[in-house]
């Protein structure tokens, strides 16, 4: 009778695995190899309007129509302007056709958000500072947080990243002036 139970025991287990497998809500979906190049990049974040270092963006008003550039190894590889709440999305497309010399800094942490636009358009009592406000980009992972849950952890091009609903995410750290 053994045997038996055991076998009607392991066809259960293997039929909720291919139900979880098919819904994608009880198992994660296999990740297919070299498929997972094509998921597009995402950089996403706040600007406050402040001089200083370590800047709590909620704490501080936003930066409206900021001008935001990604910087990797010293080029600006992507640009976007913050809506009126300080927010911006920048939407590099898929892994695959980004430059290895952008990847790997993305990917690694070598990247950072600069603000272009000077303080003083954010706020007059910020006129004479001649600052510019960065911050570093960093992936989304179980321990800095974010929206979203992730669904898939895998590997790119040897970095661990984290996909989360279809899409690598990057945010920037804490901003400061330099």
């Amino acid at each position: 009778m053994a045997p038996k139970i055991s076998l009607v025991l392991l066809a259960s287990l293997l039929l909720v695995a291919a139900v979880g497998q098919v819904r994608g809500d009880v198992l994660p979906l296999p990740v297919v190899p070299g498929a997972i190049t094509s998921v597009p990049v995402s950089i996403s974040g706040i600007v406050p309007c402040s001089n200083g270092s370590n800047i709590n963006v909620t704490a501080v008003p936003p930066f409206a129509n900021a001008a935001v550039q990604v910087v990797c190894s010293g080029t600006v590889v992507a640009t976007a302007t913050t809506n009126t709440t300080g927010a911006f999305t920048i939407n590099l497309g898929p892994i695959s056709s980004l430059p290895a010399a952008v990847v790997t800094p993305l990917l690694s942490g070598q990247c950072r958000v600069a603000v272009a636009t000077p303080l003083v358009a954010c706020s007059l009592s910020l006129v004479g500072v001649t600052a510019t406000l960065t911050a570093p980009l960093q992936l989304l992972n179980s321990t800095t947080g974010g929206v979203g849950i992730p669904t898939t952890i895998t590997t790119i091009f040897g970095w661990v990243v984290n996909i989360t609903n279809g899409v690598v995410r990057l945010f920037p750290g804490l901003f400061s002036s330099v």
